[in-house]
């Protein structure tokens, strides 16, 4: 049987677009230190994708939005992920005044999230209000310092917040402000995080697939390092799910 060993690189930040640990995995493959890589950097350059396939090294990439046809890649589907809280929001509770909290504006993940709010609303025939979208750092840290600005522009029935960490800074903002998430206002986050239960009120989210995501990807190197050249290149998107807690307003 085979045996591999794993080595992790970790990055600080997706707006640190050149990082040292970009530069360190991106040598480990070139230099063939390691036999093959899985990458889950969602801001990779196309550039940096572009040396990895020039010189044919076995990389899966996660979370990947280029181009480039000759790497496989493995996603996750954030439009439909994000239409559908939207939609249990509207068509559940009958919310009209949603705010949207994203990430930075350049980031993929935030952007196709933002365009399933806009599509959701669209649909529903509830017009789109610029004073109801806003930009954070997909931290807590930072959704909790821009959580009075959203009520300094509107007055919101319902807050969708592009990640379960921003999710949860806007909730301590409210909750220290008298407002109670789930009774006062709905609360939605994005990811499932495994803490998302335990807090109070557990968070509705949209649960990511990541134990499939992972697997996935470890099957589909194995298959190239076992075969380079000879498998079909995959391109795949996940689907996502809606998780119904309390944060939202519904009730176990």
């Amino acid at each position: 049987s085979e045996r591999y060993f794993t080595l992790l690189f970790t990055l600080d930040s997706i707006t640190d677009l050149e990082t040292d640990a970009r530069d360190t995995y991106t040598l480990a493959a070139l230099e063939k230190r390691v036999d093959g890589m899985i990458i889950f950097d969602s801001e990779i350059s196309e550039e940096r994708v572009e040396t990895f396939t020039s010189r044919h090294v076995p990389v899966v990439l996660l979370d990947y939005h280029g181009n480039n046809q000759k790497v496989d890649w493995i996603s996750i589907d954030n439009f439909r992920g994000s239409y559908s809280v939207m939609m249990h929001l509207i068509k559940v509770h009958g919310f009209k005044d949603i705010a949207f909290v994203g990430g930075p504006e350049l980031s993929f993940d935030s952007n196709e999230r933002l365009k399933g709010y806009k599509m959701a609303l669209n649909d529903a025939g509830i017009p789109l209000k610029d004073n109801m979208i806003f930009h954070s750092d997909f931290t807590r840290r930072g959704a909790y310092e821009i959580a009075d600005r959203i009520f300094e522009s509107c007055k919101p029935e319902a807050i969708f917040a592009a990640n379960d960490e921003t999710a949860l800074g806007v909730m301590e903002k409210l909750k220290e402000n008298g407002i109670s998430p789930g009774k006062d206002i709905a609360v939605v986050g994005f990811d499932d995080a495994i803490w998302a239960k335990f807090v109070e009120p557990g968070i509705t989210t949209v649960h990511q697939p990541m134990y499939s995501l992972g697997k996935l990807a470890a099957e589909t190197l194995l298959k190239r390092l076992r075969n380079p050249g000879r498998e079909e290149i995959t391109h795949l998107i996940l689907p996502t799910r809606v998780i119904i807690r309390e944060s939202c307003g519904c009730r176990k």
